[in-house]
């Protein structure tokens, strides 16, 4: 199944880069590091490094700490959510395949697929907050906080993880 979903982002490489841009552009930014122009040039390398991944036939890993993003302006969280969906609706949807596969092996494509992209995203989405200055260790457990109490966005484990996606219109 690594194999078929490695091969098949290869062959749809330049629709998924469309449908991705698309999303993306039709969002509103967070902040301006969340603007698509600087986003889309981060977009083919992010389709290689999950390519790469699954081509290696590599499992994510199973056990991730959840991404904590308080003040809900990391670009990244919104550059994977619409990841995701290109994804989904490019590979899943509009790809032929798919649809002379079993359930069970749509399923466990579907499952491969985001575990891989979340396992990425986690990094990502982490190492950026880790820079960010809206952040502020406490004293209490080392627990990272923001510096600007009662602002809270939802960070990437809220918004996507398990949840299923609406069909693009």
């Amino acid at each position: 199944m690594h194999e078929f979903l490695a091969c098949a982002l290869a062959t749809h490489r330049p629709r998924l880069l469309q449908r991705w841009e698309e999303s993306l552009r039709a969002l509103p930014p967070s902040s301006a590091l969340a603007h698509p122009d600087a986003l889309v040039h981060l977009m083919p390398a992010t389709l290689d490094r999950i390519r790469s991944v699954l081509a290696k036939n590599l499992r994510s890993r199973t056990e991730r700490m959840p991404v904590d993003c308080r003040c809900g302006m990391n670009p990244l969280i919104t550059f994977f959510i619409t990841a995701e969906a290109a994804l989904i609706e490019t590979l899943f949807t509009a790809e032929p395949t798919w649809a002379k596969l079993t359930g069970p092996q749509r399923e466990d494509g579907l499952a491969i697929l985001r575990s891989t992209l979340h396992a990425i995203a986690d990094d990502d989405i982490e190492a950026f907050c880790s820079l960010c200055q809206m952040r502020v260790q406490s004293r209490r457990g080392g627990k990272a906080t923001t510096a600007r109490p009662g602002i809270n966005a939802p960070g990437w484990d809220e918004c996507v993880r398990d949840r299923p996606l609406a069909p693009h219109r």
